[in-house]
Parts: structure tokens; sequence; C-alpha cells
């Protein structure tokens, strides 16, 4: 990120469906008055640039007998910083209406898992001798992917084929870790699609 020596991309799990499924978010992001932790969108912030692609979307219902408006939609997000401020992905989701599953400090809490849903799932940078791209890889945590695994209208064979689709996808991020960033990316797309 700084002076692009290390590029790191993400995964995170936003509340709601994004009108626009990619794009740049591209918001200035300071520090929040009277507070040492907490980050927010400020015209005096340093430049912050998100890019994004929303790569699966989806729904969740607590209930099997919930009303039908405590459905709740969820959206997948592949996100590559051009910058790397504290808190970025978490304050520039949040600004637009779309805080990260369980970020109580720019969203609210969930029963569906007890942190942040976000994940640094790639870095690459060029090896300072070799020369050569590194790219290195990590599988989705158990905790997100149960929350992908619990979403609605989901039968016991579809959590299988679930759990091996992703496993495939592991298999092919492992194989590509030390190939090209694009192929790290796809394994790991492929493995998130492959369950809409």
């Amino acid at each position: 990120m700084r002076e692009n020596i290390f590029q790191k991309e993400y995964l995170c799990i936003v509340e709601r469906i994004l009108d626009k499924k990619s794009g740049i978010i591209d918001l200035p992001i300071g520090r929040k008055p009277g507070s040492i932790i907490e980050r927010c969108v400020n015209s005096d912030g340093q430049p912050s640039r998100t890019i994004y692609e929303v790569i699966k979307e989806f729904q969740y219902q607590s209930s099997k007998f919930a009303f039908p408006n405590s459905i709740q939609d969820y959206s997948v997000i592949q996100c590559t910083l051009e910058t790397g401020r504290t808190h970025q992905i978490r304050v520039h989701f949040s600004y637009i209406g779309h805080p990260l599953l369980g970020d109580t400090l720019y969203g609210k809490p969930s029963t569906l898992i007890s942190r942040q849903a976000l994940h640094s799932y790639q870095i690459s940078f060029i090896h300072p001798i070799t020369k050569k791209e590194q790219c290195f890889t990590c599988p989705l945590p158990n905790d997100m992917n149960d929350v992908l695994s619990k979403k609605k209208s989901k039968s016991v064979s579809r959590v299988l084929s679930f759990k091996i689709v992703i496993y495939l996808g592991y298999i092919l991020l492992y194989t590509s870790s030390h190939a090209s960033r694009e192929g790290a990316r796809a394994g790991l797309i492929f493995s998130l699609r492959c369950c809409s």
C-alpha cells in the first residue's frame, strides 16, 4: 500500500445489497473528534481510496418461523486498498450505509459473528532480491465461513456441497499462492460464487 510495496486484498461481509456492484470509494478519513480510536469521513482527513467488487449476495432469516421482515440481506465484497488508513474499509462502508457485519464500532453487533466480518486474504509484493512477485493467501476463517453456511433456504446437501466447493477453492488458492495475484483471487471468488 504505502509506496506500493505491499498489495493487500480483503474480503468482508456487509449489511444489505449494494446498488453499485463495483467501484471506488474515494473519501478522506481522519480521526473522529473526541476519540483516540474511532475514525470518520472528514474533509480535513487524509486521502483514502478503496476499490471494491461485490462477489456474492445472500439472505439470512434468524428463525424458520420468523416474520418475513426478519429476513436480512448481506453482500460479500472483495476490497483492494490504494491507501492504508486506520479502519479504512470499516469507515468507508459504514459511511455509504453498508457497515460490516458484526462491527460494533461503526455498525452494530450481530448474532451471526462475534467480530467484524473482515479478512485479509491475500498479500503480494515484489521480492527485494529476486525481483519476482510473491503472493500469499489465507483461507476464509471459520467464523466467516459459518455465516455463509447459514444463509437462507439451504438444505443439508447444500451445506455439504458448499463446504466441498470452499475446500476446492482453498486448494485453488494454495496451488496458486506462488503464482499470480489474479490466479489466487480467481480461486477464492470461484469458491464463493459457486454456492450462489
